[in-house]
């Protein structure tokens, strides 16, 4: 199954989860016609980033169960993790929003963007200190050496 008709079968699948017409999901989207929507549901339409974020914002899902397989056996072990972080923390979840609320125009928040950095700085220092050579020499004495 292409990629393009996976994502239009979970456009299509979340549509009707929702009782909502091709008609009404196209205008609240933007297109002028269902056939755009129905042109994503069969798959020969590729759409731009934003068009995913509007259609998982008028489906009221994330886009990224939009971009994931319809069958959650299809999952690769990745997109399973993924997904079961995204629904189940509440860290995973803002950041993978705050990269689509960028991706849509929208602006990172000064705390999160603080918390990014505080949590690089933090993975950067354990990296460094877990690349550093082992060595007979400890950083703190011992406790009769004091």
């Amino acid at each position: 199954m292409s990629y393009l008709l996976s994502v239009g079968q979970r456009v299509r699948a979340f549509r009707k989860r929702i009782g909502m017409s091709q008609d009404t999901l196209a205008k609240k989207c933007g297109y002028v016609s269902r056939s755009s929507i129905n042109k994503i549901e069969l798959g020969y339409t590729d759409m731009p980033l934003s068009k995913i974020l509007t259609l998982a914002e008028v489906l009221s899902v994330s886009p990224i169960e939009i971009m994931l397989p319809v069958d959650p056996d299809a999952y690769t072990d990745n997109e399973a993790q993924l997904l079961e972080f995204y629904k189940n923390s509440p860290d995973v979840k803002a950041f993978i929003d705050g990269i689509f609320a960028v991706a849509k125009g929208g602006e990172y928040s000064a705390a999160y963007i603080e918390d990014l950095k505080v949590r690089r700085a933090s993975e950067e220092l354990l990296d460094a200190i877990a690349a550093c050579p082992e060595s007979d020499e400890t950083l703190m004495p011992d406790e009769d050496e004091i």
